[in-house]
């Protein structure tokens, strides 16, 4: 069945009606209450609101450090390494915009291979595909793109951050990444071509966006490899996604349209390349001052006489850093913290839940 295109799609921003920014707002307010009237107290009678401690990026006025902090992070490795930063933006056909309304006249045989199986079952029964099921389809074209690399340039440890942001027309999402590889022409050049094939959409192989040297070096709009600052670049788009807390009182915050596309369709703002160090296990150890600084902390742990042994799945973990001597050991909630032998923090988590009146 082939559905009616609403002319009023068209004119609202990002595919987000009245209606969708109603029920983004409602969903927003209900969270906050929740968060604010919700507690924990732990074994010294000591009570914070779940809003005090959410990393929730709508609602974590420190979420947005953090992120500015693992982004450095990132650049700084990578300085490190000697590689270099390429700027990708990644833009779908116009043809998987028909996808909306189960159009798929324009579906060609090349697009099948980066189509992931459960949305070919929906073209293949003519339903429409949703935002979500695009936003999909990007991912598994990266996902191929990241097979191609980690099997011809295994040795080389890649990193990459990528932030997910709609078009004002229908809300079709399209991404922007930071891929830092080693500087090397012939890579960069393998690189550039397993991007060709993969986003072929004219918007993305065009040069029109260009500096003449831009041009002269073989680069694209989607593909760039001249832009000097990565963190400037990344955050650029960051920004303009995200709520603006710290200047904000956040019981007056008004959901935009922008930020209802990322609400109502449930999609990841911002994702990178995982550290040594996972963020779960440095949240737990960034309240002591000398393991603080996240990029020390991975640079230290990557040395072969220190250890790191983590298990996710359990919740625990045992690090060791021989130069300081320093030793931290996390199971069943349990935290203990030595410097030199001695023990300098312990603590066990044993909250209690309530609402407050």
């Amino acid at each position: 069945m082939i559905l009616i295109r609403d002319e009023l799609d068209f004119l609202n921003e990002y595919g987000i009606s009245f209606n969708d920014l109603y029920k983004c707002q409602d969903s927003f307010n209900r969270t906050l209450q929740y968060l604010k009237f919700h507690r924990i107290k732990n074994g010294l009678n000591k009570s914070k609101s779940l809003l005090d401690i959410t990393f929730a990026s709508n609602f974590c006025k420190n979420y947005h450090n953090e992120l500015l902090n693992r982004i450095e992070v990132l650049n700084a490795f990578n300085i490190e390494k000697h590689y270099t930063p390429i700027f990708i933006t990644a833009t779908l056909d116009s043809q998987y915009r028909d996808f909306l309304f189960a159009d798929y006249s324009n579906l060609k045989t090349s697009d099948l291979i980066s189509i992931p199986k459960h949305i070919k079952e929906k073209i293949n029964q003519k339903l429409a595909l949703t935002i979500v099921d695009l936003k999909d389809i990007l991912n598994q074209k990266l996902k191929i793109f990241n097979n191609f690399y980690n099997r011809k340039y295994k040795s080389y440890k890649i990193k990459y951050c990528k932030v997910f942001e709609p078009h004002k027309k229908l809300g079709v999402p399209h991404l922007h990444m930071v891929l830092f590889i080693p500087n090397n022409a012939e890579i960069i050049e393998d690189f550039k071509n397993a991007y060709m094939r993969l986003f072929p959409a004219p918007q993305n192989l065009k040069t029109d966006k260009l500096t003449l040297e831009q041009k002269q070096n073989g680069e694209l709009n989607g593909f760039q490899t001249s832009i000097n600052n990565s963190i400037a670049y990344i955050m650029k788009y960051l920004q303009k996604t995200f709520l603006n807390l710290k200047h904000n009182d956040i019981n007056n915050i008004k959901i935009d349209r922008l930020t209802a596309w990322y609400i109502k369709h449930r999609i990841r703002r911002f994702t990178m390349s995982r550290f040594l160090v996972p963020l779960w296990l440095y949240r737990k150890l960034n309240f002591i001052p000398s393991l603080r600084d996240y990029f020390h902390l991975n640079n230290e742990l990557e040395k072969h006489n220190n250890i790191l042994e983590k298990d996710y799945k359990n919740n625990k973990f045992f690090i060791h850093i021989e130069s300081t001597n320093q030793t931290v050991i996390y199971e069943n909630k349990h935290l203990i913290y030595e410097s030199n032998n001695r023990i300098i923090n312990e603590y066990k988590s044993e909250f209690k839940f309530f609402r407050a009146a």
